[in-house]
């Protein structure tokens, strides 16, 4: 169907319309943005619809197929009075309504209807102004331009009888032309960890700006980072059978997407079958709370932490929690664990030569010789899961040596009960 300006602005403004982070890129419109959009809206050449799905006609079609986790979704947002989940066209929609509403002032050469009733249209130059608010606004100055914006008519595809699994489907199609990065893909899937770890993200802002670059971000792979810490965190699952297994990734990209797709078919951590247990989940938000607190706290790094610092820190945070134990202070306790990471970099970095150096004082080949062996080097391989376990079991090591003067201390059984 065709809607025009502001029927777009009556219809799908005042709140009507759920934003799922999950079907949403981390790109808003800058004032260039808006106005080419503007621009080509005009001429006619704004072909991409605004995507939707009827909250009411989904849940309906969900009821008829008894599909629980629809009905969970869709009735849960029909109890928020929303009329309608975006699936694309946000920040186009977001725009419209802003336009038609004076919130928003736009500038640029634009296409206006002509009073010769030989030529479709001719262009006018607009400097900044609102659409109807003011002296100068476009309503006073290019009646014509306005008169062509409020009827520019625009494609709105509208879905009615759609899975909150299909919304995950539809979106990753309208983007086929314009890929997804790997994470922005996992997001959109229904699972229960995409959206837990949307919401872990969202509590670390603070913390995950001073380890990710805002460029970076855009692109979700804060997300991503904290997914890959959750997936180091979580130890137990459940099998199909109810059986508890043990299981320890690696971090590549097929490690990630099938941690991910573990959950499909799941909504919530405590649906009956889902392979994640709830127990879990509230240990690794515990763990991920220290880990904030020692990122946060620590005065080592002005600029980025390194990666390497913060899965050190994972490593302590997981230890601590899981041991009953607290940190005291926690700048001077990361403060210590730096130093204990450095020492044992710079340790194995030496030993290594030292290892090289006598086989070829032997007159052997050192080639055998493997660096993923050695401290320093597991420590840029967190994506590897053997490398990566057995960087941990020393780094732990020396930290139970040490952990009196880091100021780790054992909770009182009062204290531990309250945790």
């Amino acid at each position: 169907m065709k809607m025009n300006f502001k029927s777009v602005r009556n219809k799908l403004g005042n709140g009507k319309v759920y934003c799922d982070p999950s079907f949403q890129r981390r790109v808003s419109w800058t004032k260039k943005d808006m106005n080419s959009f503007l621009s080509a809206a005009t001429k006619g050449w704004a072909r991409q619809p605004i995507t939707l799905a009827c909250v009411e006609s989904c849940l309906d079609y969900a009821e008829l197929q008894q599909d629980e986790p629809s009905i969970r979704y869709f009735r849960d947002l029909k109890e928020r009075n929303y009329k309608y989940v975006s699936i694309d066209g946000q920040n186009r929609t977001n725009f419209i309504i802003d336009l038609i509403n004076n919130d928003v002032q736009v500038s640029g050469r634009f296409f206006g209807q002509s009073d010769n009733p030989n030529l479709e249209g001719e262009y006018v130059d607009v400097k900044s102004s609102y659409l109807s608010k003011g002296n100068n606004c476009i309503f006073n100055k290019h009646r014509n331009v306005y008169e062509k914006i409020i009827h520019t008519q625009l494609h709105v595809n509208l879905y009615s009888q759609v899975s909150r699994e299909e919304l995950a489907d539809i979106f990753r199609n309208i983007n086929s032309g314009n890929p997804l990065n790997p994470h922005g893909y996992r997001q959109s899937l229904a699972t229960p960890v995409a959206d837990w770890v949307r919401k872990i993200s969202d509590d670390n802002r603070e913390m995950l700006k001073k380890i990710i670059v805002e460029e970076e971000r855009k692109n979700m792979l804060d997300d991503e980072f904290i997914a890959k810490i959750c997936m180091i965190l979580m130890k137990k699952y459940s099998t199909r059978e109810g059986q508890l297994v043990e299981r320890h990734w690696g971090l590549a990209k097929t490690d990630i997407d099938s941690y991910y797709s573990l959950g499909l078919g799941y909504s919530n951590f405590s649906d009956p079958g889902c392979p994640y247990y709830v127990s879990e989940k509230v240990r690794i938000e515990k763990i991920i709370k220290i880990v904030n607190s020692l990122i946060m706290n620590q005065s080592i790094f002005t600029k980025l932490v390194p990666k390497r610092f913060v899965f050190a820190c994972a490593h302590l945070a997981e230890y601590v929690h899981d041991n009953d134990l607290y940190i005291a202070n926690y700048k001077d306790c990361a403060a210590k664990l730096n130093k204990i990471e450095n020492d044992l970099y710079q340790e194995s970095e030496t030993k290594y030569t030292k290892d090289r150096q006598a086989l070829l004082n032997k007159g052997e080949d050192p080639k055998h010789l493997k660096k993923t062996n050695y401290y320093y080097r597991q420590t840029q391989l967190p994506h590897q899961r053997d490398k990566r376990l057995e960087r941990q079991k020393t780094l732990l090591e020396q930290i139970r040596k040490e952990q009196s003067d880091m100021g780790i201390r054992q909770l009182r059984k009062e204290e531990n009960m309250a945790a």
